[in-house]
C-alpha cells in the first residue's frame, strides 16, 4: 500500500467511525433509555445533536480546514477517537453521554469537510473520483455498522461492549492518520492568495442537489416504517433500509468513475431523479412489499451514488485552496435537507401515505430546472495549484 493510499484508508476509518458513533443509540433507543434511566426522547437527542452541530459549525470549521488541514483533521480525529473511548467511562449516565456525544459531534464537520481535501491534496486528478468515492463509501459503511452491527452486538454481548467495540475504529484512526499524513507525498498544494472567497452559482446548484438527495434518504430512513405500517407491513423497514444502504454502497463503488470519465454527471443526476420518482411513488400509492423492495433497492443504488458524483463535481469547479469550504457547504445543505424533509413528514404523515409521498416528490421536481441550468463539464478558471514531488 502506497503512503498516500494509507492516508485514504486511515481517513476512511475515521469517517466510518464518525458515522457509527453518531448513530450508536438509534437502533437501541428504547433499550438505552431503560439502561440510562431516562426517556426515549432524551436518547434521541444523542443522535439529533450531530446534524444540528454540523449546521452551526460546518462553515467556520471549513475555514480552519482550508488554512491548516493537518491541524484541523487531527483535532477532528482526536474529538472522535477519544470521545468514542470516553463513552465507556460512565456508560449508564445520560448527562455524561450527552457531553461526550457533543464532543464527538464537534469533530464531525472537520472530518466530513475533508472528503475532497484528501482527494485533491494526495491524489492525481485521474484518481480523485476514486478517493472521493472511498470517503463517501466509508460514510455508508459506518451507517450499516451502527444500525445493523450495533444492534447485533447489543443483542449478543450487551450495551457496554457495543460502546467499547464501536470505539475501536476511532482509536485506530487517531493513532495512524497523523503518522500517515506526516509521511504522505502531497500532490497538490494551494498557493497563497489574499482575495476574498465567494461561493459560485454552481456551488449552490450542487448544494440544492444534495439538499434533496440526502433529504430523501433521511426522510425514507425515518418515515419508511410508519408508511409501511399503513399498509399492514410493520416491521419491514429495518431490512429495507439496510438493503437501500447496501445497494448505495454498491452504487457508490461502481458508478462515479465511469460517470466522471464520460462527463455524464447531469445524466446520472437525471437517473437519480427518475429513481426517486419511482420509489416514492410506489411507496406512497402501492402497498405491495415485493414492488416496494425492488424500487427501494433501485433508489439506494442510484441515490447514494449521487453523493460522490456531486462532491467530485464541486471539487472539479473549486480551487485547491477552498476545497474545505465547498465540501462543507455541500454537506451542510445535505444535513439541512434531512432536517426539512423529516419535519415535513411529521406534518404530512397524518394525511396519509399519498400526501407524504407527493410532498417529497415536490422537492424532487424542483431539481429538474436546477439540473437543466447546471453545466456538467466544469473546470477551475484560476490556476491555484502547483505540483510537487516533496
Amino acid at each position: 500500500m502506497s503512503r498516500n493510499s494509507s492516508v485514504l484508508f486511515s481517513y476512511a476509518v475515521i469517517v466510518a467511525s464518525s458515522q457509527m458513533l453518531w448513530l450508536t443509540f438509534s437502533p437501541v433507543t428504547t433499550q438505552s433509555a431503560s439502561l440510562m434511566g431516562t426517556s426515549v426522547n432524551n436518547v434521541t437527542i444523542l443522535s439529533l445533536l450531530f446534524p444540528l452541530t454540523y449546521i452551526i459549525l460546518a462553515i467556520p470549521m471549513s475555514r480552519w480546514l482550508d488554512r491548516n488541514f493537518k491541524q484541523a483533521i487531527f483535532f477532528g480525529t482526536l474529538f472522535t477517537g477519544l470521545g468514542g473511548l470516553l463513552r465507556i467511562v460512565l456508560p449508564y449516565s445520560f448527562m455524561f453521554q450527552l457531553g461526550i456525544q457533543t464532543l464527538i459531534s464537534i469533530g464531525q464537520p472537520l472530518i466530513l469537510g475533508s472528503l475532497s481535501i484528501v482527494a485533491v491534496y494526495y491524489f492525481e486528478e485521474k484518481d480523485r473520483p476514486m478517493a472521493i468515492s472511498v470517503g463517501s463509501l466509508a460514510m455508508f459503511i459506518g451507517v450499516i455498522a451502527a444500525t445493523a452491527g450495533g444492534l447485533f452486538i447489543f443483542n449478543t454481548i450487551g450495551y457496554y461492549y457495543m460502546l467499547l467495540i464501536e470505539a475501536v475504529p476511532g482509536i485506530v484512526a487517531l493513532v495512524t492518520l497523523p503518522f500517515f499524513l506526516k509521511n504522505a507525498q502531497v500532490v497538490s498544494v494551494p498557493e497563497v492568495h489574499h482575495e476574498k472567497f465567494s461561493y459560485s452559482g454552481l456551488h449552490f446548484k450542487l448544494a440544492a442537489m444534495l439538499f434533496v438527495g440526502m433529504g430523501i434518504f433521511d426522510a425514507l430512513d425515518t418515515w419508511l416504517e410508519p408508511m409501511l405500517s399503513n399498509y399492514g407491513l410493520a416491521g419491514s423497514a429495518g431490512n429495507l433500509i439496510a438493503l437501500m444502504t447496501f445497494m448505495g454502497i454498491v452504487g457508490a463503488a461502481v458508478l462515479p468513475k465511469p460517470v466522471v470519465e464520460r462527463h455524464k454527471r447531469r445524466l446520472a443526476v437525471s437517473v437519480i431523479i427518475g429513481a426517486s420518482f419511482l420509489s416514492i411513488g410506489v411507496l406512497g400509492f402501492v402497498g405491495n412489499l415485493s414492488l416496494i423492495t425492488a424500487t427501494i433497492a433501485i433508489e439506494g443504488f442510484f441515490l447514494l451514488a449521487g453523493l460522490p458524483i456531486i462532491l467530485e463535481w464541486g471539487e472539479k469547479a473549486t480551487p485547491v485552496r477552498y476545497q474545505g469550504r465547498v465540501t462543507s457547504l455541500l454537506m451542510l445543505f445535505g444535513n439541512l435537507g434531512g432536517i426539512v424533509m423529516i419535519a415535513m413528514g411529521e406534518f404530512t404523515f397524518g394525511m396519509g401515505n399519498p400526501i407524504t409521498a407527493l410532498s417529497l416528490i415536490a422537492f424532487v421536481i424542483v431539481l429538474i430546472p436546477v439540473l437543466l441550468i447546471t453545466p456538467t463539464n466544469v473546470s477551475v478558471q484560476i490556476p491555484e495549484t502547483v505540483t510537487t514531488g516533496e
